[in-house]
């Protein structure tokens, strides 16, 4: 029998990562990153005002709606996009308009916010629950993942550091989407709001997960590693939402390159 300390140096690792991640957490809480994140928030909600972008851009869609028969407004977000596309539902549905579909790659925004926007939507009848898709990173890549000298993906940041409330579940986390999460998870406030998500979504709304096994991202030009960020450089994925917006499930041209876009 083999006697091994592999166990034990392995356990000490996960510990000190752990720690360092927490470390980071606390700064940035404490410093001006979160302060960033919230007048980012706050700016995409003023965006929404009269006369704002958002008010300025539902204005026009209305206009181009009375002039273009069908018109067809697809709406796609990455990360914190989805927070912007939240508040456009809101005056789209102001403005008697309709969204085609929404399409959310790793949304950042929280589950509460989802509740209230996305969902909303849906119970308003601007959105159709079934036309709304996520593509989101499993648990075990977000912990995978790094944002500089942090051991996980943007997202736990957020989640653990940049939102109000320590361990806020946010839309695109693969855990989020699970009735049994780790009990340490999410902050105990947040279960009813996870429970209405996961209510609503049943029925229409499933994440694609992106696993170790999707490792490589295809570019059209080469291959990427798979991160948070690279879901809007993933040719599946764009095809995928092309497809989506023809509804003929096709993709009338090759994806070549979408290094750095």
């Amino acid at each position: 029998m083999a006697i091994t300390d592999g166990g034990i140096v392995d356990r000490l690792e996960d510990r000190i990562r752990e720690a360092k991640d927490r470390a980071i957490e606390s700064a940035c809480r404490r410093l001006l990153v979160k302060a960033i994140w919230s007048e980012m928030k706050q700016n995409a909600q003023a965006a929404a005002n009269t006369g704002a972008g958002l008010s300025l851009l539902a204005k026009h869609l209305r206009r181009l709606s009375r002039e273009i028969a069908k018109l067809e407004i697809h709406l796609v977000g990455h990360s914190a996009g989805s927070i912007l596309l939240g508040y456009l539902l809101d005056v789209m549905h102001r403005r008697s308009l309709s969204a085609s579909s929404l399409s959310l790659f790793a949304p950042a925004c929280t589950v509460a916010f989802a509740n209230q926007y996305i969902a909303g939507a849906a119970d308003r009848g601007t959105l159709n629950a079934a036309d709304i898709h996520l593509d989101i990173l499993d648990d075990v890549m977000e912990r995978e993942d790094t944002v500089g000298p942090y051991g996980k993906s943007l997202l736990y940041l957020v989640s653990r550091a940049l939102e109000s409330v320590h361990k806020t579940p946010l839309l695109g986390m693969a855990m989020a989407w699970s009735p049994s999460p780790p009990e340490d998870q999410w902050c105990p406030e947040s279960k009813p709001g996870l429970d209405q998500w996961r209510n609503f979504a049943q029925a229409a709304v499933a994440p694609r997960l992106y696993t170790r096994a999707d490792s490589k991202v295809p570019t059209g030009h080469g291959f990427i590693d798979l991160t948070h960020g690279s879901f809007d450089n993933d040719a599946r994925v764009v095809e995928s939402l092309i497809k989506r917006i023809r509804g003929d499930n096709k993709c009338p041209t090759v994806i070549e390159n979408l290094n750095g876009y």
